[in-house]
């Protein structure tokens, strides 16, 4: 569906490091992060991730579902919007569909 509307993804391995700037097009608006991975645990270099999508102007947004903000602080490490899935810690599993979103300060998403 977000192909028909002209939305293209690049999927990219947790341990790419600085191979991630080759895989940045022109048209490359968003970093979308999830660290640690749900189903493979894989820990990614969210701080040097952020670095280089910032130096090409992007926006970097984390899934910190996992994580939580209470033992991952991602406006610390260069997040400009965590969101959280509130379904699996606040109200339990397959009772509510949620989601919570807070953005850093500087502008997000022209």
């Amino acid at each position: 569906m977000a192909h028909a509307v002209g939305v293209e993804t690049t999927f990219y391995s947790p341990g790419a490091g600085k191979s991630l700037e080759a895989l940045i097009r022109p048209n490359t608006k968003v970093l979308y992060v999830e660290s640690p991975g749900s189903e493979t645990l894989e820990m990614q270099d969210i701080p040097a991730s952020s670095g280089i999508a910032h130096a090409h102007g992007m926006t970097v947004i984390v899934d910190n579902t996992w994580a939580t903000p209470l033992y991952f602080k991602a406006f610390e490490h260069g997040i400009d919007m965590p969101i959280h899935s509130v379904s699996k810690y606040i109200v339990g599993p397959a009772k509510f569909i949620s989601l919570s979103q807070r953005t850093a300060r500087r502008r997000v998403m022209a």
